[in-house]
């Protein structure tokens, strides 16, 4: 049975935060009979056109978002969740009125303790980078003042979070808080999605941050 999936403008990263207004009838129908409280759905970054009606192109790579809660309200539907894991489209599917496919879970290799400590590092020097850049932003008046890095980005950008036990899973978990942080485009954030090592989505990461932090020190810094 093929996966419902509900491509957008917005590539979702692990860890996140989603909340969806549903008006249109096929995901009216996809979250009323298809989806509950739980359950699962995908969501993929539309490449180009527009996903109304359909007439979209999407990408392969996207992530599960497991459903929180549904609300009623009016003559829609509010849908939150967390982005949990990265999936890959193997085959899309017309099993639906919606959009759905055939995916599988995106595989990725075990890196030893030497390179661990090296990605550790990485991280937290790109978080102390992110951090400048938003309050830069907050300061130019570009993000609100409430909205700060919050304690798990300081924690990384510190160093503190790792030591000769960290593992591969804290590794990732690191990697996705910080690149939430950062405030790219969607294109950016798919890059971060491909297949891919831990090393090599690191590296993905640092050029992310690097672009941005060239942008915001070109527009507003004194």
């Amino acid at each position: 049975m093929s996966t419902p999936v509900f491509p957008l403008g917005t590539a979702y990263l692990p860890g996140e935060i989603v909340v969806l207004n549903i008006f249109e009838p096929r995901y009216l129908e996809l979250f009323h009979n298809h989806c509950n409280v739980k359950d699962e759905f995908v969501s993929v970054l539309i490449e180009r056109g527009s996903e109304v009606g359909g007439d979209d192109i999407r990408c392969q790579h996207g992530v599960s978002i497991v459903v929180h809660e549904i609300v009623d309200v009016d003559d829609r539907l509010v849908v939150s969740g967390v982005a949990h894991s990265i999936v890959d489209i193997i085959e899309w599917s017309h099993e639906f009125v919606f959009p759905s496919a055939n995916v599988i879970a995106q595989s990725v290799d075990d890196i030893d303790m030497p390179d661990r400590f090296d990605v550790a590092s990485s991280l937290s020097l790109l978080a102390q980078n992110v951090r400048r850049v938003l309050a830069m932003l907050r300061e130019a008046g570009v993000v609100q003042p409430q909205q700060n890095p919050g304690v798990a980005l300081e924690t990384i950008a510190a160093g503190r979070w790792w030591d000769e036990r960290v593992t591969q899973d804290d590794l990732w978990r690191a990697l996705w808080l910080v690149a939430r942080h950062v405030p790219c485009g969607p294109m950016d954030r798919y890059n971060l999605l491909r297949p891919g090592s831990l090393m090599e989505r690191a590296e993905r990461l640092r050029l992310n941050v690097d672009h941005v932090t060239e942008i915001a020190n070109f527009r507003f810094s004194e």
